[in-house]
């Protein structure tokens, strides 16, 4: 059964019970993701916890699929039972046009005049890290920025394409982030 997906935020420092900090360690930010994802889990009746691989990659229990992000001292996770899924976030001020050029096929780069362009080029960043994440259930390598195109569809939704998959996601603000799933 594909249920839809459960999304749970954070700040890094109520996860992990320390005082706001200007920045946080790679592995903070990683465990207070982990400890989101087992609050999430446990949310929709997983029997099981989240954990990491030994490449620390993460591990979901069986039938239950799920993804984390973390940014700037907030964390998201979303889970759910059935399909894969992929998410990302990311301030919205931190993808700059020089990240732009490099990650954006031509088409995307033509949709850009006609959008508000630090929105844009947080979403589609975004976009294709979810979807690069996504990706890797599936035995299609992992593609490169230019190898999943994003068009908006409206409506804050999105559709992606890349290794003869077809996805669809939403994003949505969060304080100065963007977070799509």
């Amino acid at each position: 059964m594909i249920r839809q997906p459960l999304l749970l935020t954070s700040g890094i420092s109520d996860l992990l019970g320390i005082p706001e900090q200007q920045f946080f360690r790679r592995s903070e930010e990683s465990t207070a993701a982990g400890i989101l994802a087992d609050k999430a889990l446990a949310m929709i009746g997983a029997p099981e916890t989240f954990s990491r691989n030994g490449h620390d990659l993460p591990v979901w229990p069986a039938g239950f699929n799920g993804s984390i992000s973390h940014c700037q001292g907030e964390a998201a996770v979303a889970v759910r039972q059935g399909q894969p899924l992929g998410i990302d976030m990311e301030k919205i001020s931190r993808v700059t046009d020089k990240i732009f050029d490099r990650i954006a096929v031509p088409a995307e780069k033509a949709a850009a005049v006609y959008a508000d362009t630090a929105l844009f080029r947080a979403t589609l960043f975004c976009c294709k890290e979810a979807c690069w994440k996504l990706l890797q259930h599936f035995e299609c390598g992992s593609p490169g920025w230019r190898e999943i195109t994003v068009r908006h569809l409206g409506q804050n939704r999105l559709a992606a394409y890349s290794c003869n998959i077809d996805m669809h996601g939403v994003y949505l603000l969060h304080k100065d982030m963007l977070i799509v799933i």
